[in-house]
């Protein structure tokens, strides 16, 4: 009913970059260049080089000139994305890396301050494991809206304290993977040392599984079990 309501007061544009589901949400326009029939030539984009792609149509068609102050943004979003820097993923990445370095985007500057990426050390593979993490943090220990206040915030005092507690929050999440870490493996070890057990004392000593354990190939064995629903899944 809330999302009725919002379309009968605003037109909707979503821009995505997966592949589509059928049938497609209603909206006012969906923007993917994976859609059929779309005859954007490069397929790749991610979701940050979609939305721009968009600015840039509402530009031309207000006869406006194309702006790039916007570009690094772009960039940090598509590096971010982990996806191939090749085609126009390469051009946005390029450029918003150019602007970086010139320190144009408050916000952004002071979140690469705090993560000691800065000047020549401004790349692509700085910003995908030093810097992106830091603004993921903020939607998985608090709320992803703090990323964005501080990609926008004008301020550099403001800045330098929300890119700080971005860190912070990152730390915090780095703690709560490896305390998950540390507690799965724990579990697998009494798994695996359970199964050997069983399968050295149990009535199955004689089937291929056991000959397996005995052979000293027993991490080998649960490790393709585990991996094959995995695969499967991946497949279809």
């Amino acid at each position: 009913d809330a999302v009725a309501a919002f379309k009968d007061r605003f037109d909707i544009i979503i821009t995505d970059h997966h592949e589509p589901p059928d049938p497609l949400p209603e909206a006012y326009a969906v923007i993917n260049p994976k859609q059929d029939g779309c005859p954007y030539p490069f397929k790749e984009l991610a979701g940050a080089g979609v939305a721009y792609k968009l600015c840039q149509a509402l530009w031309q068609h207000q006869g406006l000139a194309m702006k790039t102050e916007h570009m690094e943004l772009a960039a940090l979003g598509t590096i971010a994305d982990l996806v191939a820097l090749n085609g126009e993923n390469r051009i946005i990445a390029k450029a918003g890396l150019e602007r970086m370095k010139q320190g144009c985007n408050v916000g952004l500057q002071a979140l690469l301050h705090d993560a000691a990426v800065e000047g020549d050390h401004i790349s692509a593979g700085r910003i995908a494991f030093t810097v992106a993490p830091r603004l993921n943090a903020a939607g998985r220990i608090s709320h992803a809206v703090q990323g964005v206040r501080l990609l926008l915030e004008q301020d550099p005092l403001k800045a330098r304290d929300m890119a700080a507690e971005l860190s912070e929050m990152n730390g915090t999440r780095q703690e709560i993977e490896r305390h998950i870490t540390q507690t799965s493996i724990l579990a697998s070890s009494a798994l695996l040392l359970r199964a050997w057990w069983n399968a050295s004392t149990g009535p199955l000593w004689s089937s291929a599984c056991t000959r397996a354990w005995v052979k000293g190939r027993a991490a080998v064995f649960p490790v393709s079990i585990c991996m094959r629903p995995c695969n499967m899944q991946r497949m279809s």
